[in-house]
């Protein structure tokens, strides 16, 4: 059930509300909110794992929070980077998807190997989201795509998103979430 819920909360929820907020806020205010995640990464991790951060790691977290927003609106602190629209909504339960999944990670990788962790991440999240590209118009695209074309999409995967979880399910588990986000986001 564990490795489960990551496939469904990683892949399906997070992705799903992700590329929605993409479709409805511009990237700046995506990147902007995106930025957060470590804060809320910290907020639940204190709230399940009864860890409190010092006065340093808050610090930390702040000055990490400003620096990304000054540099994804190249320091015109005037843009409203919460303007409540749906995009940015979309961003905002997306981040608090990503934290829920950093919790459930660290109760998952007490018990597997980060490997079997990545591997049923990926198998189950694929497994979810199978429904929703599973047609003939999808088929037709897939079959269209070059050599070079899936060679590329293998190394996006792989590298991208296949890898990064592998390092991230083994930073939760020896790190914990708080340490985690800190590390993996700043």
């Amino acid at each position: 059930p564990g490795i489960m819920a990551l496939g469904f909360l990683l892949v399906l929820v997070f992705n799903s509300l992700f590329f929605l907020a993409l479709s409805y806020a511009p990237a700046i205010s995506v990147a902007s909110i995106g930025a957060v995640n470590p804060l809320f990464l910290m907020f639940i991790a204190v709230l399940f794992s009864q860890c409190t951060p010092s006065r340093m790691q808050l610090l930390a977290f702040m000055l990490a929070f400003i620096g990304a927003t000054l540099i994804v609106t190249h320091g015109n602190m005037g843009y409203m980077i919460f303007a409540q629209s749906t995009g940015e909504l979309y961003t905002l339960a997306a981040v608090a998807c990503q934290a829920l999944y950093a919790i459930v990670l660290r109760k998952v990788s007490i018990h597997y190997s980060p490997l079997y962790v990545t591997f049923g991440t990926a198998f189950c999240g694929t497994l979810f989201v199978a429904p929703f590209v599973a047609n003939n118009e999808f088929i037709e695209i897939l079959a269209s795509f070059s050599f070079n074309s899936w060679l590329l999409l293998a190394f996006i995967s792989f590298m991208g998103s296949t890898l990064a979880i592998f390092m991230y399910a083994y930073a939760m588990r020896d790190l914990g979430p708080a340490r985690s986000g800190r590390i993996v986001f700043t």
